[in-house]
């Protein structure tokens, strides 16, 4: 709780009142409430009101009307310690703060939603801001768009790093409109060799058209599982898998690129990490229908984030995309 500027030179000035009425010549009375109220404050109003006090410690000094603060040099050196502490234990503070809420806020999951092209797919990539998640979604100029989903494994030397070179790499190539899906892991492969140390960078990416076809290319990523439409008045069917097999290997370990795999239209898809489906492999697909079941894309990415115990950081499982492709080409 901030103590406003009024507050806190309405105290200070009440303070050294009580401490003349009641003759008190001690330092600490003095600077007790000045204290108080300066690291209470922001670290501004800390410097207005270790002065104010000041102003009036040395006020209670050359006119002794009433009894006030000591005069001998080492009471007078000891308040002013104590007052020019306070603006920097106030800054101290205010620096605490800010950065346990920078930490709250990293750990936070974040989403973004977007609705791509013509036939108005409605999609949604979570992020957990773990190291080594990799996750970007870019905009074409034919009015789609391109996804890539997955986490660096391994042994990899820098995980964050690799992470951010691998995206940075794939948001200008997916913008490039001579590079198709398939170029896509060409483009990365040496950039994710080089940076990824002894591990390797397992992700599904991901082509969005306007007219609403879906094609994947897993990297390594797990398979894809999709929620058919449920008509009104029908009963809702299972979830299936729309991409089955193990798919290609994962980026960084030099081999082919796999073809890409056309998915279903009218159908809700996930796509999940391999750290995901690892933590879920006896329930994946019960799992994944669970958090397909949400009422929006939003939440059932949220909920695809999550290997284990919600209570805890360790259980997320890197990023996940949730697409309603409900208007989109059979």
């Amino acid at each position: 709780m901030r103590v406003p500027t009024r507050t806190a030179l309405l105290a200070v000035t009440g303070n050294a009142v009580l401490m003349g009425a009641a003759g008190v010549s001690a330092p600490l009375g003095w600077v007790l409430v000045p204290g108080v109220a300066g690291m209470s404050a922001r670290p501004r109003v800390a410097v207005l009101v270790s002065g104010w006090a000041a102003v009036l410690v040395a006020v209670s000094v050359m006119l002794p009307i009433i009894p006030g603060h000591r005069g001998d040099g080492l009471s007078l050196t000891a308040s002013a310690v104590c007052l020019s502490a306070v603006p920097l234990l106030a800054w101290a503070r205010q620096h605490a703060e800010t950065s346990r809420l920078a930490q709250v806020e990293a750990a936070l999951p974040a989403v973004t939603t977007s609705t791509v092209g013509r036939a108005g797919t409605r999609v949604a990539m979570a992020v957990s801001r773990i190291p080594g998640e990799v996750a970007a979604l870019v905009h074409t100029a034919d009015g789609g768009a391109r996804a890539l989903v997955g986490m660096v494994m391994g042994h990899a030397t820098d995980p964050a790093r690799c992470a951010a070179w691998a995206e940075k790499t794939f948001e200008w190539a997916a913008a490039q409109p001579d590079l198709t899906l398939d170029d896509l892991p060409a483009v990365l492969e040496p950039v994710v060799h080089r940076w990824v140390g002894e591990g390797y960078l397992s992700v599904t990416l991901i082509e969005i058209s306007d007219h609403g076809q879906v094609d994947t290319l897993r990297c390594g990523g797990p398979e894809i599982i999709a929620q058919p439409a449920v008509p009104d008045g029908h009963p809702a069917p299972g979830p299936v898998i729309a991409d089955a097999g193990p798919g290609g290997i994962p980026l960084g370990l030099g081999a082919q690129p796999p073809s890409r795999r056309h998915l279903p239209g009218n159908a809700r898809i996930a796509i999940v990490t391999a750290v995901y489906a690892t933590a879920h492999y006896d329930d994946y697909l019960t799992a994944v229908e669970r958090a397909l079941a949400a009422d929006t894309v939003e939440i059932a990415a949220v909920a695809l984030l999550l290997a284990g115990d919600p209570s805890s950081p360790a259980s997320m499982a890197g990023p996940a995309l949730v697409l309603d492709a409900a208007n989109g080409a059979q």
